[in-house]
């Protein structure tokens, strides 16, 4: 207890000394700045590391390894504050969830907390219900669950204050990770019943203020993406678009309508911002056309003019992810939302119910992009603020990086995109070898950036105006989350471990 109060002491001491401008002698912001990576993806989750040291090109689980520490399952990304290293987990056979505390120099766990939730929420086959990054102010971290809520403790493991919430009825659990705004923490559960954005205080853990999204009725009333901060707004990527919210009190400036699943998290340049507006059926190459009815009477086993429940083939998608291949749950198909067809309720499907449903199904069918929108606007923007970059090949799950001029993005199948920021002209749209799915977004560090496949393989590339890969590095265990960096040392974690890989290693 006593190192960790001279601890504070010491950061806080640095923290006035600097903010004073009489601390010349002692480490400076940027140093300070490079021993923190204290919220998903970074500082305003850019992706970009302000570590200057030279960083691991080549490792792998026997080169370049600082330390390797065995930890349960979790999608969460590691949240450093210089010693102290936060991450999330849950134990699927024990059905437990967890925060866990790792020292930055060994690895060695300095403690682990159970956190009891009546119900575990429902999450997708490659998801899991330790999604969201911690965020820390060095002397807090704050903790989300969608199967309990939001957790605050201190450095020592003590909780100091949570708020309970119910467990999200939604398809695929949840995504959005925590942020601190100033004294606020900021959390949007963006939920099919009571979707908001969340302000409490980070000390007393009173809520401050609470902007309840006003979406139209809809089954897919769900988003993932987290907020970040412009000025005094907090932007959110919503299911239905992209919207901004003052963050004094929780009200609304500015909105953009776009066809998109609410997913991957937007990412600042300059004065407008990137959002990559992904939906399974705004991709050409995902979405399949619907069958007619008179291929479905195919199947109509008892020849009565419908075609039953249990009649139904499953050969039939709604979309597919062919580039996605290597995990469960990844396809829909159409026999999966016969409920929607079926409006009467008996479990037949009608000539009149299959063209209601195809009619609605067009009506969904609409491109997606990556959107560049102008900042500082106010009101429904979408027609005068907005402008798309690219259509096609758009990420999933992982966000956008704006690094050196240039924007890059990583879809599954590891298609590479890369577009000059000032120009717009696509620099190149190119596979790379490490193939499969990806939900960790993409990082850069210096010249280079770090692209984590969920097969494990973590390709490093020189930014440029052409792609130049410079390594790849197989760990041989899946990765959903986006790695981690301070100073001189990469944070990786798979599904089995956390690894800090170092080129200064003895």
């Amino acid at each position: 207890m006593k190192c960790l109060t001279f601890f504070r002491v010491h950061v806080a001491l640095a923290c006035l000394l600097t903010a004073d401008g009489l601390g010349a002698e002692g480490p400076d912001s940027s140093t300070l700045a490079s021993v923190r990576w204290t919220q998903f993806r970074g500082p305003n989750a850019s992706g970009i590391a302000t570590a200057k040291a030279e960083m691991p090109i080549e490792f792998g689980p026997d080169k370049n390894v600082s330390w390797k520490t065995e930890i349960p399952p979790g999608g969460s990304s590691p949240c450093i504050w210089e010693d102290r290293i936060f991450l999330t987990t849950y134990d699927n056979q024990a059905k437990k969830l967890e925060v866990i505390c790792i020292d930055q120099s060994d690895g060695k766990i300095h403690w682990r907390r159970d956190v009891e939730a009546k119900t575990i929420e429902k999450i997708h086959a490659a998801s899991t219900p330790a999604s969201a990054t911690p965020t820390t102010d060095g002397e807090r971290v704050y903790v989300y669950f969608g199967s309990r809520g939001l957790l605050c403790y201190d450095f020592a493991g003590y909780l100091v204050w949570s708020i309970d919430m119910p467990v999200p009825q939604t398809r695929n659990g949840s995504g959005t990770s925590p942020i601190i705004a100033g004294d606020l923490v900021l959390l949007n559960r963006e939920v099919p019943k009571d979707s908001h954005l969340l302000a409490v205080n980070k000390v007393s853990g009173d809520v401050v203020w609470k902007h309840s999204h006003l979406f139209a009725p809809g089954i897919l009333n769900e988003g993932y993406a987290t907020p970040i901060i412009w000025k005094d707004q907090v932007i959110l990527h919503t299911h239905d678009g992209i919207r901004a919210i003052t963050l004094s009190d929780g009200q609304l400036i500015w909105q953009v309508n776009a066809s998109t699943a609410g997913v991957s998290t937007p990412v600042i340049d300059g004065n407008r911002l990137l959002v990559a507006t992904f939906q399974t059926l705004g991709e050409p190459s995902l979405r399949k056309e619907l069958p007619t009815f008179e291929q479905l009477k195919e199947h109509d086993a008892d020849d009565n003019g419908t075609i039953a429940f249990a009649e139904f083939p499953d050969k039939y998608l709604l979309f597919d992810r062919p580039e996605a291949s290597d995990e469960k749950g990844v396809n829909v198909r159409l026999k999966m939302v016969l409920g929607m067809v079926d409006t009467d309720k008996d479990r037949e499907v009608t000539p009149q119910e299959w063209e209601a449903f195809g009619q609605g199904f067009s009506a969904y069918v609409k491109d997606h992009g990556l959107l560049s929108i102008e900042l500082g606007g106010e009101g429904n923007v979408t027609d005068t603020h907005v402008s798309i970059l690219e259509k096609r090949n758009l990420p999933e799950v992982p966000s956008p990086l704006v690094h050196q001029g240039r924007i890059y993005m990583i879809k599954n199948g590891g298609i590479l995109t890369c577009l000059d920021s000032a120009s717009k002209e696509k620099l190149y749209q190119k596979r790379i070898s490490a193939s499969g799915s990806y939900y960790a977004s993409p990082i850069a560090v210096g010249e280079n950036i770090y692209l984590a496949s969920r097969q494990g393989v973590v390709t490093v590339l020189r930014g440029g105006d052409t792609l130049g890969i410079v390594a790849e590095n197989d760990l041989s265990e899946k990765i959903m989350a986006t790695p981690a960096v301070t100073d001189n040392t990469l944070y990786v974690r798979t599904d089995r471990h956390l690894y800090a890989f170092s080129s200064h290693n003895p």
